[in-house]
């Protein structure tokens, strides 16, 4: 079996690179590949939840036009509420592949700040909640899941979470670093982000074939 594996586009934040996330649907159609979705395709946060911008239709449309999985993230849990990609959207799930068990999550529920972000999924990712924790940050030294410091924290606790449910594969995103790693028999997969920086200056996402896992960029 062929999959594509994409996390954390964006869509609607400035360093979003979206000719890559175009680049990554054209190639995922043209293979005819079923593509898993990993969370934070879109970033609205602060705008009402049925409202995306006009400017990214286009991107919209490239990805209703793909046979995606989507998986619900801390940026975009408002999937659930608007009829764009809801009847394919889940939090988290359990897939065979290829005689292989995989445990398919965002990561946000994952690790040291998984209490957080269930409080934020809850109560909603409205502007004065977010406000109130990057408020109460500053004065505490809380850093935000997904940081270098962070992120050996992170790979651990998903990849201890799958031993844990007998997952031979945990496929994650939220850290925007990518990274196929394994460990104790499980595999960590992470497809890293559309998001530009300098040292992933073009989008990344990962390429499952047949048991192989290759990490690729949408140039």
């Amino acid at each position: 079996m062929r999959f594509y594996l994409g996390s954390d586009f964006h869509i609607s934040r400035d360093d979003c690179d979206l000719d890559g996330v175009r680049i990554f649907c054209e190639r995922a159609k043209i293979d005819g590949c079923k593509v898993i979705l990993n969370g934070d395709i879109f970033d609205v946060l602060y705008e009402p939840v049925d409202y995306i911008g006009s400017e990214y239709q286009d991107v919209i449309r490239e990805l209703t036009g793909i046979n995606y999985l989507y998986m619900i993230g801390n940026h975009d849990n408002f999937i659930q509420r608007v009829p764009i990609l809801t009847p394919w959207a889940y939090p988290s799930t359990v897939l065979y592949i290829d005689g292989k068990k995989w445990l398919i999550e965002h990561g946000h529920l994952i690790g040291k700040y998984a209490c957080l972000f269930a409080t934020m999924d809850i109560f909603g990712n409205s502007y004065r909640f977010r406000e109130m924790v990057r408020w109460i940050s500053k004065r505490t030294g809380f850093q935000w899941a997904g940081r270098k410091s962070d992120e050996a924290q992170f790979e651990q606790a998903a990849i201890n979470k799958a031993m844990l449910h007998g997952c031979d594969v945990v496929y994650c995103g939220h850290t925007h670093v990518p990274k196929i790693r394994e460990f104790g028999g499980v595999t960590y997969v992470n497809p890293g982000s559309a998001i530009k920086t300098k040292e992933y200056p073009n989008m990344t996402y990962i390429i499952y074939d047949n048991g192989r896992f290759f990490l690729e960029e949408a140039v």
